[in-house]
């Protein structure tokens, strides 16, 4: 026998870290390869509808989606409606006055519907004035 114990442990220690050598080589060049592919495949966003895609070919087949042209219609507008607005002439807005009104606006009242709630009222203060006198006494 030409290889002793030494030998095939000293084979075997090598060959383990050639295989942890091989093993990070293999991770580093795989994670180049998924940052490569992310690069290229950077999703992008419709400025008019805000639509996400990947590609030019997603994003002239978005073009012609509903959605796509809705909010192109909102767009364009509201870019109208605020031309509009510019032109306009500035009006100054009514301040409300610091001074209260001196004659309040008195609250309109149905009369039957006071007369019936006093109605009720009435026993419900007699137990009140009985319980205010029966604290008064057992004082």
């Amino acid at each position: 026998m030409a290889l002793t114990t030494g030998g095939y442990n000293n084979m075997s220690s090598t060959l383990r870290r050639q295989v942890r050598e091989l093993n990070a080589e293999a991770e580093s060049l795989q994670r180049l390869e998924l940052r490569k592919a992310a690069e290229k495949l950077k999703p992008q966003v419709c400025e008019v509808c805000g639509t996400g895609y990947l590609d030019q070919e997603e994003y002239e087949a978005h073009l012609n989606f509903r959605v796509h042209e809705g909010y192109k219609q909102v767009r364009d507008k509201f870019e109208v409606l605020e031309k509009k607005r510019a032109q306009r002439p500035h009006k100054p807005k009514a301040r409300a006055s610091s001074q209260p009104s001196t004659t309040p606006d008195p609250p309109k009242q149905d009369h039957r519907k006071t007369s019936e709630l006093e109605e009720r009222l009435k026993p419900a203060e007699r137990h009140k004035q009985a319980d205010e006198e029966a604290v008064f006494t057992l004082e």
